[in-house]
């Protein structure tokens, strides 16, 4: 479901993207000032929900990567067999297309599909490649098409191909692995200033209302939101993980 999620989410054009996501963003200011009367909370609310959501779908981003270039390394080795049998590389991709797991399988039948009804050989790779979103499949479909056109030993590249996607892909869980827990702590602490308000604004909630509608308070709270956004992307830099 989180797979087919982030595929409709690649099919919508970038602009319009953006509009949808500001437009989400922006109801919840509304919503917020609807209840607090608080411009700069309801800025605020704004900004932290952006901040939480692109972080959580960063995660999923890259929960999918992982998952699909597991995926795609499994399909060049299987690929790898298939042709040394003496299939064709056509022939390949057909057996592989109803082996494969999803969603890369997925992804493998609208390129059999397109092949078969006379879509061009490179037009097809690159559209597989736009589907599948990921890096490592563009430097495999160039392998294809570059093969498809002037030929060459493809098990030679496929098996180079595989070295260099197994090598990256320990180096990238081996850096996940060593900042896993203070990404985790960081968010814990980035997280613990609006838990507290929120629970102080529920629980006193006339005086929390009362303070943050005076100059001083609304002070108070601009610099505490400026700095509670800072503290979050200092954090995000120090922690960025591709």
């Amino acid at each position: 479901m989180i797979i087919n999620i982030l595929d409709f989410l690649n099919k919508i054009e970038p602009k319009k993207r953006k509009v949808s996501f500001l437009l989400f963003y922006l109801c919840i200011g509304i919503l917020v000032f609807f209840f607090t009367k608080n411009i700069i909370l309801s800025i605020f609310s704004s900004i932290f929900v952006y901040l939480i959501t692109s972080e959580i779908l960063n995660f999923l981003i890259n929960k999918r990567d992982e998952i699909l270039l597991n995926q795609l390394i499994e399909l060049l080795v299987n690929m790898i067999i298939i042709i040394r049998a003496g299939n064709t590389v056509r022939e390949a991709i057909k057996k592989l297309s109803e082996q494969s797991r999803y969603p890369i399988k997925k992804y493998l039948k609208s390129l059999v599909c397109e092949l078969e009804t006379g879509l061009f050989f490179d037009e097809a790779f690159d559209n597989f490649a736009r589907r599948c979103s990921l890096k490592e499949a563009y430097l495999v479909v160039t392998a294809f098409k570059i093969n498809n056109k002037i030929g060459g030993n493809i098990i030679y590249i496929l098996n180079n191909i595989i070295d260099n996607f197994q090598q990256n892909f320990k180096s990238r869980l081996h850096t996940k692995t060593l900042t896993l827990q203070a990404r985790y702590s960081g968010n814990i602490i980035a997280s613990m200033p609006i838990i507290v308000l929120t629970g102080i604004y529920f629980l006193v909630n006339d005086s929390v209302v009362n303070f943050f509608q005076s100059k001083i308070g609304n002070i108070v709270l601009a610099v505490g939101c400026l700095l509670e956004i800072l503290g979050i992307l200092a954090i995000r830099k120090l922690l960025k993980f591709k």
